[in-house]
């Protein structure tokens, strides 16, 4: 791995290590600096001018968004500032490490034509891109939709990532609903709701699979392929069920 990708890994890292910090400005920025891969940088001081600016642009972006910029300057300033020091001082000879799996942040064009590909193939509701239960129209036979407990407790043990990996080999692509869509490995796929990111839409190249994670603590999957691996891999999916509204809900396509 040349220098420039190996810095590039290493904010990563930097940022994944601190996700948990409160104002949500860290994630703000890891989605700027995986809109680059490792093979753009033609050496580390590229490197380090391009995600510092990162880190300028996302807290720039942040600070002009959230509704108490007051409450927020102080962490965000001192989260950024971190990082850009981090990204512009790091010796080189402290880089290396175990490389962390593939994610890039796609562009908008990407995001607009891979939801088009969903509305078409899946139903997936335009405006809002909900999903099942959430479109007004019963689950044909090759949709199950479940409880996003159970679902996250299946995340939590691997076997999520076990069941997507019996349908893809491809990279997944992830659509969420506060940004950062991406195109990520699966080891890096965390598809539920509530998350950093929102509600998510999750397929491959091929789309011929579909998971939605909603807003309404329900996870729907999709697709032959993906039922008949759920059915060998979680014998038991059948405890998690998804048992339907409280009560009769309108439309909300």
């Amino acid at each position: 791995m040349s220098s420039g990708a190996e810095l590039h890994n290493a904010a990563r890292r930097y940022l994944m290590e601190r996700l948990s910090k409160p104002t949500g400005l860290i994630d703000e920025i890891l989605i700027e600096v995986e809109r680059f891969v490792p093979g753009d940088f033609a050496d580390t001081a590229e490197a380090r001018e391009l995600l510092a600016e990162c880190g300028r642009w996302a807290t720039s972006r942040y600070l002009g968004r959230v509704s108490t910029p007051e409450l927020h300057t102080e962490f965000a300033y001192g989260d950024a500032w971190g990082f850009i020091q981090y990204v512009s001082e790091v010796d080189e000879a402290e880089l290396g490490g175990d490389q962390i799996p593939y994610r890039r942040t796609l562009a908008d064009r990407e995001v607009e034509a891979y939801t088009r590909e969903l509305v078409d193939r899946w139903g997936v509701a335009k405006n809002t891109r909900y999903w099942y239960p959430l479109v007004d129209q019963p689950a044909p036979s090759d949709v199950v939709v479940l409880d996003s407990d159970y679902w996250v407790a299946e995340i939590e043990r691997g076997a999520v990532r076990d069941l997507v990996g019996m349908v893809s080999a491809s990279p997944i692509i992830e659509i969420r609903e506060w940004g950062g869509s991406c195109e990520t490995d699966a080891r890096l796929l965390r598809p539920w709701y509530p998350g950093d990111r929102g509600e998510g839409l999750f397929t491959d190249q091929t789309f011929g699979w579909l998971i939605y994670a909603s807003h309404e603590q329900t996870v729907a999957l999709g697709g032959s392929g993906l039922i008949e691996a759920l059915h060998r891999l979680l014998p038991h999916w059948r405890e998690g069920a998804w048992h339907g509204f409280p009560q009769t809900r309108p439309s909300i396509e």
